[in-house]
């Protein structure tokens, strides 16, 4: 049995049912961090989809019981990867996107208490971004929600939050019909405070820098994931300055994340069709 049901919160009744039945499970967590949801995990096999989460599974291994580590790539990589894999895609000069996990909205629906203070650290990012693009009017930004802030029922409140949060800030939003994850290209330099799409960008071989304010236990201490992060005004701008002059191979190569590019990948070593 595949189980593709990232979100049960440390859950393993499943497996553990299965097993009663001589079934095999295979278990394929979120391409977000393990320790969200899945840092006590009981399955014959589980299917890791970033060197991230191979050094998650060091600090856990006590807790996460497996007979073998596969490593595949994000869930629903197959949909979008071949638009990356067969040539390297050009991306514009000096172009920000901001990934939104949607925390606010999350939170004014009272949808999830995950303790990790992703509202806290969007708002920062946010803030530092309409500073940083007031000192450096040569960059344009463009906002990419979360689908929940795309539903026509909340886009006047979308828009209302970004304008508000932004301030006087000159900045678009990503088109609503295109996925994010179809159209990476569209900016050289991605800034998220957390979400399952910083992986997923990663692994596509975009470049991209992670605004963990608060945000507790990540990344975990000594991970190269760290290399990517900031948590001032200061750091985020040398970071954006500085990944802006490198190529993509540099930005990945001098941050020392080549490992979690799709050409480290078992099953994509070769260009894919």
């Amino acid at each position: 049995m595949y189980n593709f049901l990232p979100y049960e919160l440390d859950s393993n009744l499943i497996s553990l049912l299965c097993r009663q039945h001589e079934i095999q499970v295979t278990k394929i967590p979120s391409s977000g961090p393990l320790s969200t949801h899945n840092r006590i995990m009981i399955s014959d096999e589980v299917a890791f989809s970033s060197s991230y989460h191979n050094e998650e599974y060091a600090l856990y291994r006590e807790s996460i019981r497996t007979s073998k580590v596969l490593m595949w790539g994000p869930e629903r990589a197959y949909t979008y990867i071949h638009r990356y894999s067969a040539s390297p895609l050009a991306t514009p000069q000096k172009t920000i996107g901001f990934y939104s996990h949607g925390a606010w909205i999350r939170q004014a629906d009272d949808h999830a208490s995950d303790g990790l203070n992703i509202g806290d650290a969007e708002l920062n990012l946010l803030n530092h971004l309409a500073v940083f693009m007031k000192n450096n009017p040569g960059y344009s930004l463009i906002v990419f929600p979360h689908p929940r802030e795309r539903n026509e029922k909340r886009w006047n409140d979308t828009q209302d939050f970004y304008s508000k949060h932004l301030h006087s800030t000159r900045f678009s939003f990503a088109a609503k019909g295109i996925a994010t994850a179809h159209s990476f290209e569209i900016v050289d330099i991605a800034v998220a405070a957390f979400s399952t799409i910083v992986f997923e960008r990663l692994f596509c071989g975009f470049k991209t820098l992670i605004g963990n304010y608060g945000i507790p236990g990540f990344p975990i201490e000594d991970s190269t994931l760290q290399n990517i992060c900031f948590n001032s005004l200061e750091t985020m701008s040398s970071k954006i300055l500085s990944a802006c002059t490198q190529s993509t191979d540099e930005f990945f190569s001098t941050n020392k994340i080549s490992g979690y590019r799709f050409h480290a990948y078992p099953k994509y070593t070769q260009p894919i069709h």
